[in-house]
């Protein structure tokens, strides 16, 4: 009775000291430790937008959802706010097209130059809220929040991974997430390296994403 006392004390003991340990950023940073395809979406976030490993870690700890996490420092960095701010209208329930026009941000900032836009799900409807009038390019309608996610991770990936828009948007057309898609682009997958090589053949090479850089024009 008394060594299953004691066992059980210690097994207390260690366990606070675990759990003392995640909070304060020893073990976990708000995401799961062994899920390494949510911990590389996260990391490649953190890096894409520079944020601050300490102002990331208070982040994640509002749980937003994954595929959301960059548009809300898209938005916060187009602003000039800080991210923690625009996340906390979006978890009072807020649209991100509502946050948008909060901020009284052109929509037109959501738009990645495709090929072709006569595209289907799940880009179609975003793409067909643009309108082109001599060159220009000009907002019509109203983006759902699946819209406004879609066209950020979009431009997020295609620059992060300096690939074509056109992969994205093929695999994400095929049901995968953004975590899914960005695992499958860390690894230089067999679709990746092929439509590359197409590219880079019909001379088109990477410029289109490089008019991009960290979510600004």
């Amino acid at each position: 009775m008394r060594y299953a006392l004691v066992f059980m004390a210690l097994t207390m003991f260690f366990g606070a000291a675990l759990s003392g340990s995640a909070r304060s950023g020893g073990l976990d940073l708000g995401i799961s430790v062994d899920d390494g395809k949510v911990k590389g979406f996260y990391l490649g976030v953190q890096d894409y937008y520079r944020v601050p490993e300490r102002e990331a870690h208070v982040i994640r700890e509002r749980r937003l959802p994954d595929d959301e996490m960059p548009v809300a420092f898209f938005i916060a960095r187009r602003a000039r706010v800080a991210p923690g701010e625009v996340i906390e209208m979006r978890l009072q329930g807020r649209s991100w097209m509502d946050i948008t026009y909060r901020y009284r941000l052109d929509p037109d900032i959501f738009y990645v130059p495709v090929r072709s836009e006569r595209l289907g799900p799940p880009y179609g409807h975003a793409y067909g809220q643009y309108r082109h009038e001599r060159g220009r390019r000009r907002f019509e309608g109203r983006f759902s929040d699946e819209d406004a996610i879609n066209m950020v991770n979009l431009r997020f990936l295609s620059e992060r991974y300096k690939t074509p828009p056109e992969n994205i948007i093929r695999m994400r057309s095929e049901g995968r997430s953004f975590v899914d898609i960005d695992r499958e682009l860390s690894r230089g997958g067999p679709q990746l390296a092929a439509d590359e090589r197409e590219d880079r053949g019909r001379g088109r090479g990477h410029g289109r994403g490089r008019g991009y850089r960290n979510g600004d024009d």
